[in-house]
């Protein structure tokens, strides 16, 4: 009588045995979800601004986003000591709040740490929807905040798919016109490095 064979569990650390099985787990989340019924795309790329001196030089202040679904997931919003308390924050937020409706977004969503920005986010118009307490350590609190945005007509929410898929595909043409200038003939190729805060920087607001 032959007996089954017990699986294995094995600790993974950093490196790109977590990163095979982080895709892996992708992949069966997706089909999961088509299996479902689930016919969106929930990670729909990332963008970002940056406030940069107007002769060039270190950013001032930046944001990374990503596109989740029909949200818009604020990754990180920083601005540098010397520049606070000069409205940057508010520029930015603006500036992802302006393309979230032009991509038909339902709303922003973010999480902060009690120490850090909750009063601002509060001033921007986002609201707390949960609360972790003691984390990342007793007596503090992560915070999930939201902020939802009007409801638009069926005309505006074409308009916005059809700039979504506008800047997706300039997207694309930009990372395969420079893999054609840089990269020799006949040679293999390394996939080209992309920052999540790669949108042209603004100036002069």
């Amino acid at each position: 009588m032959s007996s089954t064979p017990h699986p294995t569990i094995k600790f993974v650390l950093d490196g790109a045995e977590l990163d095979a099985l982080a895709e892996a787990a992708q992949r069966g989340l997706t089909a999961h979800n088509n299996q479902a019924g689930f016919k969106g795309k929930i990670d729909r790329g990332r963008f970002g601004y940056s406030i940069v001196p107007e002769g060039g030089g270190a950013a001032q202040a930046g944001v990374c986003c990503a596109l989740k679904g029909d949200w818009i997931h604020i990754d990180y919003l920083w601005v540098d000591y010397p520049h606070r308390e000069r409205g940057l924050g508010r520029i930015l937020l603006q500036k992802v709040e302006d393309e979230a409706i032009k991509r038909g977004c339902v709303g922003l969503h973010l999480t902060t740490i009690s120490f850090q920005a909750p009063d601002f986010y509060e001033k921007c118009g986002f609201s707390i929807l949960a609360e972790l307490q003691d984390f990342p350590q007793k007596g503090y609190s992560r915070l999930y905040m939201v902020k939802r945005l009007p409801i638009r007509d069926k005309a505006e929410k074409d308009a916005a798919a059809e700039h979504h898929d506008k800047l997706m595909d300039e997207r694309a043409a930009r990372i395969n016109s420079k893999e054609s200038q840089n990269e020799p003939q006949n040679e293999p190729r390394n996939e080209p490095s992309s920052s999540p805060c790669s949108m042209p920087p603004i100036t002069g607001e």
